[in-house]
């Protein structure tokens, strides 16, 4: 289903969420933000959140009936290809994040897809998800800017990677929250990388 036969216009205010707090809704924020649609945004603990704090729900989607008008329109800068990690990583004012777990980063544990070798790209830098996030929730913005506190000036430029580019979108919100701006998510990340 297209954005626009969900009744997604130019001008909508989209909140994007997930069943489990902050997973995939990151991921969809990310990909509207590369398809030119700037007015997205996570809700913080998605649906547990939602839920906890004993909001209304309906049970049923509306159900649409207008087209929305949103046409998409790629924005490059976000979407980093295998060699625009390549240069970054033989780049020292650019920074490489992987989102995996420390394990597989350092190549202790085996990737999860058959045939990928172990470790991480060359002069990554690792920050797993899971350190971004309490319990379903992101961090709050003192303890991100603790996280990411060795990066460095806040324009540098960010490339997010993690197995298959889902875990490094919620990295990349992350650092969105605290204020980084020059971000790009390696789409094909260790799935593509480690199987070359």
């Amino acid at each position: 289903m297209s954005a626009q036969e969900l009744g997604i216009n130019s001008n909508s205010l989209l909140v994007v969420y997930d069943r489990v707090g902050i997973y995939s809704s990151a991921r969809v924020w990310w990909m509207f933000l590369a398809m030119g649609f700037k007015n997205c945004y996570v809700l913080d603990g998605g649906w547990p959140e939602w839920l906890k704090m004993g909001y209304n729900y309906v049970s049923e989607y509306k159900d649409l009936s207008k087209k929305g008008s949103f046409i998409a329109k790629f924005d490059h800068k976000l979407i980093s290809s295998q060699r625009d990690v390549f240069i970054a990583s033989n780049d020292k004012h650019q920074r490489i994040i992987d989102a995996r777990s420390a394990d597989r980063f350092y190549g202790k544990t085996a990737e999860p897809r058959a045939g990928l070798r172990l470790g991480h790209i060359p002069n990554s830098i690792n920050i797993p998800f899971e350190e971004v996030l309490f319990e379903h929730k992101l961090r709050n913005k003192m303890e991100l800017e603790r996280i990411f506190e060795n990066l460095g000036d806040k324009n540098i430029p960010l490339t997010f990677s993690c197995g298959s580019g889902v875990t490094a979108c919620i990295d990349a919100l992350a650092a969105t929250v605290i204020g980084y701006q020059n971000l790009s998510v390696y789409d094909g990340s260790w799935s593509e990388w480690g199987m070359d």
